[in-house]
């Protein structure tokens, strides 16, 4: 299992802290891990990984 499968469930709480905005910012980036990992592999060369970081966030 892939170690951003679970974020939601790392997540310390369940609503953002509307006054921190590092908790919306880190919940954000563990869903685009998340995603990441699940297209990538690791005999990626590093400008396919570069490629696939870039479709993700412009599919977000």
């Amino acid at each position: 299992m892939n170690k951003y499968e679970l974020w939601e469930q790392k997540v310390n709480c369940e609503i953002p802290n509307k006054e921190n905005p590092f908790d919306e910012a880190g919940l954000q980036h563990n869903q685009l891990m998340a995603i990441i990992e699940e297209k990538g592999n690791p005999k990626m060369s590093l400008d396919e990984v570069y490629e696939l970081c870039d479709s993700v966030l412009y599919e977000k």
